[in-house]
């Protein structure tokens, strides 16, 4: 059970190879016997894991490293700025790669906890018309092992975002200074958290998905500041 050898926070979990469809069950209900035999009950829909070291029985000696760490890989950004005639602006651009998040279970269960079933899980849950699309497992409120960790809730996290955004103009016009009695007046408008660009697209990657508690969200902010000198 030694897990060495992988980067700090490695994930193990199970490979997930699809979803049971109806064909893999016998006239009883059972998980055919030419088939990996898993613990518990399981029906069409649930989550169907790879039975790594061959002994025809899914446990967690089957359990691998999977994915890659929250904690990324490559962290990086980019400073941009520059003034003409007056007009100024920069921006402050970041981004991390190689990283993923493993959904948490209030992300994983339908109506967990009493909690709202998430569009995601209604659209890309498996059906028997879904089967060849589905991404999510069926819905229950009662299968446990479907929250099992595995690939199936890992989620790349990685992301490039506008960090910061400020545009501004330095008003030079005399007339105008001297009507309001001011030296120097500058307007500006700045922005945070405005654009990312990322593979998640259900939650925000710099959110808390490994939580099963409410946590705030993270916020774009719009503002607009007029900075006067007399």
């Amino acid at each position: 059970m030694w897990r060495t050898g992988h980067e700090v926070g490695a994930r193990f979990g199970y490979l997930a190879q699809g979803f049971y469809n109806e064909d893999d069950f016998d006239a009883d209900g059972n998980v055919r016997a030419d088939l990996p035999q898993p613990q518990g009950k399981k029906y069409p829909g649930d989550i169907k894991f790879a039975d790594l070291n061959g002994d025809n029985i899914i446990d967690n000696d089957d359990q691998t490293k999977i994915g890659n760490p929250k904690r990324p890989a490559y962290t990086f950004g980019l400073n941009l700025g520059g003034e003409y005639k007056g007009f100024f602006a920069s921006m402050n651009w970041t981004g991390v790669a190689q990283c993923d998040i493993e959904m948490a279970n209030a992300y994983k269960r339908p109506f967990y906890e009493g909690q709202v079933l998430y569009q995601y899980m209604a659209d890309g849950r498996w059906t028997p018309e879904t089967a060849a699309t589905a991404v999510y497992p069926r819905l229950s409120v009662t299968s446990s092992t479907n929250q099992e960790t595995s690939s199936v809730w890992l989620k790349d996290a990685s992301y490039i975002k506008l960090k910061n955004l400020t545009i501004g103009y330095n008003i030079t016009q005399q007339k105008i200074l001297k009507a309001i009695g001011a030296s120097k007046l500058t307007v500006q408008f700045t922005g945070y958290n405005l654009l990312t660009f990322d593979k998640l697209k259900v939650f925000d990657p710099e959110g808390e998905l490994t939580r099963d508690t409410n946590t705030y969200p993270i916020m774009k902010i719009f503002s607009l500041g007029v900075n006067v000198t007399f």
